[in-house]
């Protein structure tokens, strides 16, 4: 992850102190962990949408595209890192409205480079899962304002997909309380079979999510001896 290389270094340039002292040009050497990123989940953005093309990844990515792991693996982190502005119209949120629409290769490829649900697939066969929409991750990373967007631009809230199973289970399982409660509005069943957000909450100790689901309607005698096995599909 992209990090100031010395603690003295950081602290002097994300200081106040270099704009409450200083106006004259020294203050432009201070930097705001903010901005800094905002700038960083932008240009991360920008370089993965350079991937919206039925062209296969090339084979030796990291040669051809260096920064593309980073950007793929990181820009989530540095877009909720930036407090930014959730509105429609600001710069950050129309590139990930660029990246998560799954009517463009943007989106497949940056799953192919970096698959944030594949660490709960370390040791099963994947194939076994649908491939998951740009509502499933947008519910997991905890991004309140897009999983509104999609679910308005009409996408399905019970689409199987991922490790678990739907959106609603993947926000559960990060204790996403306010994407549970939006997904649960829009239609999304919580007592769907084999896809039990509740087991998803109670195994991630999201104790509020827990009461949430159980307040929405979870029914804990399904629900109860569920341990989140990976769920299997059938066509």
């Amino acid at each position: 992850m992209i990090k100031l290389a010395h603690f003295s270094v950081k602290e002097y340039l994300v200081s106040e102190h270099l704009h409450e002292h200083y106006k004259d040009k020294l203050a432009y050497f201070g930097l705001s962990k903010q901005t800094a990123h905002l700038i960083i989940s932008q240009s991360c953005l920008a370089y993965l949408l350079q991937f919206n093309t039925s062209k296969p990844l090339d084979k030796d990515l990291k040669k051809s595209s260096p920064l593309a792991q980073y950007a793929a693996k990181y820009w989530i982190f540095h877009a909720q890192s930036s407090g930014y502005d959730e509105s429609e119209s600001s710069s950050l949120f129309k590139l990930m409205t660029k990246l998560l629409a799954s009517s463009n290769y943007a989106f497949s490829r940056w799953v192919q480079i970096y698959d944030m649900d594949a660490t709960n697939m370390q040791w099963i066969d994947r194939s076994q899962f649908y491939d998951a929409q740009p509502l499933y991750y947008a519910s997991m990373a905890g991004l309140e304002k897009m999983v509104e967007l999609l679910v308005e631009k009409g996408e399905n809230v019970n689409a199987q997909g991922g490790y678990y199973g739907n959106a609603l289970v993947a926000a559960a399982s990060k204790g996403h309380k306010t994407i549970v409660n939006l997904l649960i509005d829009k239609g999304a069943d919580v007592n769907a079979h084999k896809k039990f957000a509740l087991s998803a909450a109670e195994k991630g100790g999201h104790t509020e999510t827990v009461t949430l689901l159980m307040e929405r309607g979870a029914d804990v005698n399904i629900q109860k001896d569920n341990t989140l096995h990976p769920p299997c599909f059938t066509q």
